[in-house]
């Protein structure tokens, strides 16, 4: 081939014959070493993290507190106004103390007929004073066997009959008087709470006016337990609470311990209780490690009542299986 016929200088065709220099190194910083061992251990340390360490989930549930050997519910027996009460939040009562006066909302109707019996009685009991004076004349009459016993007999069974009427009006009086006005006390020793009902209020039959805490009840957490999470729960087992009134991030969060678990299905509809949930649910009991919250150094005692946010750990699982679960799950489903 010609010279004016190389498509490259005959410089540049001789050096790629001819070569001399050897092959081409790239030379890598340390720092460059240092980074990527660096990057391996991490993944290494994140692979063995994955595979050994575990977590148990935790689910979080509402709840109350409550006394343990239960509070005893006023209710009113019929309906009238409250003319007075002596009921405080918080007050402690003793047996037999009366803390609501409850007079009749019809009391002139029922003075009118407290009246009509009295009259009745003050009637009968003249006619009855007659009837034993008759017996008496008639029985000297029987003596001397001027008439016979049936007549005797006769004029005593009208008397017993006027007797009986009279202990009947007695009876109605109490019941008409005992209604004009009704006293409230207090059936056992405790301390006042829920208080529903004020002086001047008009209330209705059967209808709560307040409640008591027992003297020495001790206060437990209620919690109300929806059924997806019935699982995570068995007895002795520790949970965390934290008092919605005391902020956790102030006041910390306290033990409890579960003791008893309900498995009947409750709706807010069917139980009384000062929160409300939403959805059907099961209850379980927990007792409390202390019964008072520390507070910038003192203890302030817990209250009957107060809602709580309870957080119970369920099993320990490897990450890795947590990871994996869905698709674990997703084929499970599949192949079934």
């Amino acid at each position: 081939m010609k010279k004016d016929q190389l498509l490259f200088r005959e410089e540049a065709v001789n050096s790629r014959i001819n070569r001399n220099m050897g092959t081409i190194r790239i030379n890598v910083p340390f720092s460059y070493w240092v980074v990527s061992g660096f990057s391996l251990l991490l993944l290494m340390i994140i692979f063995l993290f994955l595979f050994y360490a575990q977590v148990a989930e935790k689910i979080v549930v509402r709840g109350y507190l409550d006394a343990e050997s239960g509070i005893v519910t006023i209710q009113s027996k019929s309906d009238g106004v409250i003319l007075q009460s002596n009921a405080i939040e918080g007050k402690k009562v003793k047996k037999g103390d009366v803390l609501f006066i409850i007079t009749a909302r019809e009391k002139e109707k029922i003075k009118a007929l407290i009246d009509n019996l009295e009259q009745r009685k003050k009637n009968l009991n003249r006619e009855y004073q007659l009837k034993q004076d008759h017996y008496q004349a008639l029985f000297k009459l029987y003596e001397k066997h001027y008439i016979s016993s049936s007549v005797l007999k006769d004029t005593e069974a009208l008397t017993l009959e006027i007797s009986n009427q009279i202990k009947s009006i007695d009876l109605e009086l109490i019941k008409y008087r005992h209604s004009q006005h009704q006293l409230i006390k207090a059936p056992i020793n405790g301390t006042l709470t829920n208080i529903l009902y004020k002086q001047g209020q008009i209330v209705e039959p059967s209808h709560t006016l307040f409640q008591i805490i027992p003297d020495h009840s001790k206060l437990v957490a209620r919690l109300c337990i929806s059924s997806q999470d019935m699982g995570f729960l068995k007895k002795e087992t520790p949970i965390s609470i934290k008092y919605d009134a005391y902020p956790a991030q102030k006041f910390g969060a306290y033990k409890a311990l579960i003791k008893e678990i309900n498995l009947t299905v409750l709706t807010d509809d069917k139980e009384d209780k000062p929160i409300k949930i939403g959805q059907p649910y099961y209850k379980a009991k927990a007792e409390l490690e202390q019964q008072y919250i520390n507070s910038y150094g003192n203890k302030v005692s817990l209250s009957h009542g107060m809602a709580i946010t309870a957080v119970i750990t369920g099993n320990k699982k490897k990450i890795w299986k947590w990871i994996l679960d869905p698709i674990y799950s997703y084929y499970g489903e599949y192949n079934s």
